[in-house]
């Protein structure tokens, strides 16, 4: 009913990633950024469903485009009514949302836009349109991470809707790579200062013993915060995005932030456990 008519052949829907993967003969290898590193890994089993299932290509997906320009329509053949295609792209009278119906209105640099994007563990895509000078563009990706989505996927397309609207792009700033390093030198600082925690022990017990006990369980309870943190994450995600993301899900997609909690998390209950039994043997004696 769409992929037919807009003639995209080299489209397809499947509702499960492993359907897409075995039905997509030249299906791209997915990858994961781990300190600004490509790692190529499958794509997560589970459902996908509606157009979390698309397989498609570039030029495929512009024949798409092309048809939201053109009231649903690609070489004379259609598959919604014009007005169909207004009522996808225009967000509702009443409503404070920019959502239409599939379609994202919005505002790129005061360039008006209508937009949307896709995102999977290993992939991820963006379709946009500019009414006023008719133009397009989608960005496929084969590749997916948080730092990404922030520093790198809007710059390239706020780039070329820049260079289409006749405007110079603006110059990127902090780098994927960059943010990497930095994030591994957290874990790296945070990783040491927990093992100095570890090897002053003797004297922090020797300072504990007189110390006022909310002072030291306030101690022991920072000392659990990125722990407490790393649990709390899908929780955390869920009430503020209205989705829920496992850790799985999560280590996949910002896997330096979940690997500078686990690491200062992990130190962390080691060393509140040591003085604990620090604090419970000095009492015994």
């Amino acid at each position: 009913h769409i992929f037919a008519p807009l003639v995209m052949h080299d489209s397809l829907n499947a509702p499960t990633s492993d359907g897409s993967a075995q039905r997509a003969s030249h299906l791209a290898q997915g990858h994961i950024v781990v300190y600004g590193v490509p790692l190529a890994l499958p794509e997560l089993s589970g459902f996908l469903g509606g157009s979390g299932g698309v397989v498609s290509t570039a030029a495929d997906m512009a024949r798409y485009l092309i048809a939201q320009r053109q009231g649903a329509r690609y070489a004379g053949r259609g598959v919604l009514s014009a007005q169909g295609i207004t009522r996808m792209q225009t967000p509702p009278i009443g409503v404070a949302s920019s959502y239409g119906m599939g379609w994202v209105a919005s505002n790129n640099q005061g360039v008006r836009t209508i937009e949307h994007n896709g995102i999977l563990s290993t992939f991820y895509a963006e379709a946009v349109l500019l009414p006023e000078s008719g133009y397009g563009l989608v960005l496929l990706y084969n590749q997916y991470a948080l730092t990404a989505s922030v520093l790198a996927f809007p710059v390239l397309k706020n780039g070329m809707v820049a260079l289409l609207t006749g405007r110079p792009p603006d110059g990127g700033g902090l780098s994927v790579p960059m943010l990497g390093l930095i994030l591994a030198a957290l874990s790296a600082f945070g990783a040491g200062l927990s093992i100095r925690s570890l090897l002053r022990l003797p004297r922090w017990t020797a300072q504990a013993i007189n110390a006022p006990r909310w002072q030291l369980a306030a101690g022991l309870i920072w000392t659990l915060a990125p722990a407490t943190l790393l649990l709390a994450l899908p929780t955390v995600f869920a009430q503020s995005m209205g989705r829920y993301f496992d850790h799985a899900m999560l280590a996949r997609a910002m896997p330096e932030i979940m690997i500078l909690l686990a690491v200062c998390g992990g130190l962390g209950v080691l060393n509140v456990a040591a003085r604990l039994v620090m604090l419970v043997r000095h009492a015994q004696t």
